[in-house]
């Protein structure tokens, strides 16, 4: 691959062990993942060395070769030929004599090959005698049999340093010194990506990348590659000083030239269709090559050693079960048609099981309606049509209407917008009042306008109004989204006057609508959320956000950046407070209970007590100058704010939020929803805190002084 060639960041212990004197030869091989960082760090290697006044020799293990050269004896003689002029004429016999051996004659018997490698060894004795040199030797597995020829440096005594994948190899056992780059902490992470960015980043760019890289996200060369990667396709873009990823929602891929995409490649369609199975919904096990293959023609022999080779290469990880697991979601595989050709072949066998069930549901749409298939699905789910992509499979082979009100019910549930719209575009010629909201829903969270087979109808009507800007009354939202319900809120009317209709939707169709993880309304309702609670990094991060989304309506982004201001304001950046600054009239929710206008509302009469606890919300709002203004009512009393815990362990932004929400009672699921990250994310972050807290339990993490205060917890 491209590499990038970059200071390394969070290396330096690792630096450390690789610093040579010239005094006493070794030979050190440097080992990780794909990339994490190998290359950067033999780059730095060679510039320190280079600034001690050592000759180094670099060597490329993927660099093209003849392939009976195992030794990889022409890239080292190549290599040495460039640094001719700095190593001394005296190396003319030497060279001449290994070049006349470096054929592929030389290869052709033991006793040539022992000629060779003497060779060497005695050109490398006659560079000794004038000075010690450094061999650095990158991707070092792709040679045949790289320790033949790197450990006549190191016994004529030069330093060696070679760099190859983890795991047990020849080299690893024969080196004086095994250096392991595991990945890197998160603190080094929010170095390099602020390094790589120059300027301050915005938090949902990391959470983003983390939840897509998985286990890669502190491998350095796979952050450089990817940020690069997202650079290049336009994805990055700077809002008010920070940088920010455009599009959230939308899945981050790993660069096509990264280490583990080019294996892929190297597998073929064999192993691109593994990895799609692997990564879908119903998965894929070791047990399911003979069927893979009968589906695609394909030899199972082909899917066989496919699999090895992405398991060996760290592609997949394959588990006591049989079960193969992607490692990581940017490494996702498009499955195509995949899951139909699998579906198909099974139906021909007679075979109806939950796995074909299951494959008819990943097909959706790419498989013509089938009715009888209703039967298929349903007879194989303990709860019918619990799952979306079973429900979704059955409505779109049955078309039964209630079946269809069923999965417009789950997809409001779970958010999921993209699909609902489809849903809306294939029954067009069944529309009624129940699909009239539902194509209402996609408009307003979607921010695309309604089609025009639904005019004439109330959320028609409403979204045009919507669209056109013009403010929403309440008694407008019930009647077209749960026509006869009764419902009059004071504090609703002011979510609708600010077209915050997120916490509408939750108070009138209740467990069943969920907010989207992405989208305008998303992103507005997390800035008007925040912004009444203490997070005001994260609703200062959603506004950014909806400046980046061209689907926001002009009405909530104005809103959205008058509050942002505001939260500026008091946090001191006068420069962004102004940048964001537009005039015009506060939203109504600006009247709202929130956290700020509790603080401010104490400020003229309270207490020691309530102005202490004002101190608290300041505090977690970040607000310096309404600190300040607290400070000053306190002094009022002769008082002060008491001495906080300085216990924070270099708490990220994330892990704050989590220890917060955990304090409130909240689950993994909620938590996960809350911070916009994957479950599994929250149980990594909950377990390093466990560490730094030193308890094992979340009333104990809750409790515990992490995070800088104490709150009460919820039972």
């Amino acid at each position: 691959m491209a590499r990038q060639r970059t200071e390394p960041t969070g290396r330096q212990d690792e630096l450390a062990a690789l610093r040579w004197d010239g005094s006493t030869p070794a030979l050190k091989v440097v080992r990780g993942d794909a990339g994490s960082g190998k290359t950067a760090v033999l780059g730095q290697v060679r510039r320190e060395l280079a600034e001690q006044g050592f000759v180094v020799i670099e060597m490329d293990g993927s660099a093209e070769r003849p392939d009976w050269d195992a030794f990889g004896a022409h890239l080292l003689l190549d290599a040495i030929r460039g640094r001719f002029e700095e190593l001394g004429a005296g190396l003319v016999t030497a060279l001449d004599a290994v070049g006349k051996l470096c054929t592929a004659d030389g290869y052709s018997s033991p006793w040539r090959r022992f000629c060779l490698l003497n060779a060497f060894s005695a050109l490398f004795t006659t560079i000794r005698a004038t000075a010690p040199i450094a061999v650095l030797a990158d991707d070092a597995h792709l040679l045949g049999q790289p320790v033949a020829a790197l450990t006549t440096a190191q016994r004529a005594g030069h330093f060696v340093v070679a760099a190859c994948p983890d795991g047990p190899s020849e080299l690893s056992e024969r080196a004086d010194e095994v250096i392991e780059l595991r990945p890197l902490p998160d603190p080094a992470v929010d170095t390099l990506l602020r390094q790589l960015a120059g300027i301050p980043v915005d938090p949902v760019l990391p959470r983003v990348l983390q939840d897509a890289l998985g286990c890669l996200y502190g491998n350095p060369g796979t952050l450089v590659s990817t940020m690069a990667d997202l650079r290049e396709q336009g994805r990055l873009a700077t809002v008010q000083g920070r940088l920010c990823l455009r599009d959230p929602g939308e899945p981050v891929r790993l660069p096509a030239s990264h280490p583990l995409m080019v294996e892929l490649d190297r597998c073929g369609d064999a192993g691109r269709e593994l990895v799609a199975l692997a990564s879908s919904a119903v998965g894929c096990r070791v047990d399911d090559i003979p069927m893979l293959a009968a589906a695609t023609g394909r030899a199972p022999l082909a899917y066989g050693r496919a699999a090895d080779q992405l398991v060996l290469a760290g592609v997949l990880d394959s588990e006591s079960t049989g079960r193969l697991r992607n490692r990581c979601r940017a490494l996702t595989v498009e499955p195509g048609d995949l899951h139909r050709l699998v579906a198909e072949s099974l139906l021909a066998q007679g075979r109806h099981g939950p796995v074909t069930a299951g494959h008819i549901a990943a097909a959706g749409r790419s498989m013509a309606p089938r009715p009888e298939l209703l039967e298929v699905l349903q007879d194989k789910q303990s709860k019918p049509f619990a799952a979306v992509s079973h429900a979704y499979a059955a409505w779109w082979h049955s078309r039964d209407r209630d079946l269809r009100a069923e999965l417009i019910r789950l997809l409001v549930r779970a958010g999921d917008y993209t699909r609902l719209a489809q849903v809306v575009e294939e029954s067009i010629d069944q529309a009624d009042e129940e699909l009239a909201i539902a194509a209402a829903l996609v408009a307003i969270h979607s921010g695309q306008r309604m089609s025009a087979a639904f005019e004439g109808t109330p959320q028609f009507a409403l979204c045009r109004r919507w669209f056109a800007g013009e403010e929403i009354r309440l008694d407008e939202v019930v009647a077209c989204f749960a026509p006869g319900t009764v419902l009059s809120d004071r504090d609703l009317e002011a979510f609708c006057a600010s077209r915050e209709l997120g916490t509408v939707f939750s108070a009138l169709l209740g467990p069943d609508y969920r907010v989207p993880d992405s989208g305008p309304l998303a992103a507005y309702h997390r800035v008007c959320r925040e912004y009444a609670g203490t997070d005001w990094s994260s609703a200062l991060s959603a506004a950014r956000e909806l400046e980046l989304d061209p689907r926001a309506d002009a009405a909530a982004k104005r809103y959205s950046r008058m509050l942002a201001a505001e939260m500026a304001d008091w946090r001191g950046e006068d420069r962004q407070a102004e940048s964001w600054r537009v005039p015009g009239d506060y939203p109504a929710l600006r009247e709202l209970p929130t956290r700020l206008n509790e603080v401010l509302a104490c400020l003229p009469d309270g207490d020691v007590a309530a102005l202490t606890e004002a101190y608290e919300t300041a505090r977690a709002i970040g607000a310096s100058r309404l600190i300040a203004e607290v400070k000053r009512a306190l002094a009022r009393f002769g008082a002060a704010p008491a001495a906080t815990r300085a216990r924070t362990d270099e708490l990220s932004e994330l892990q704050h939020r989590i220890i917060e929400l955990i304090r409130q009672g909240r689950t993994n699921r909620q938590i996960a929803v809350a911070v916009l990250v994957s479950e599994k994310t929250v149980e990594k972050h909950l377990t390093r805190l466990f560490a730094k807290a030193g308890c094992r339990t979340r009333h104990g993490l809750a409790t515990s002084g992490l995070g800088g205060r104490l709150e009460p917890v919820s039972a």
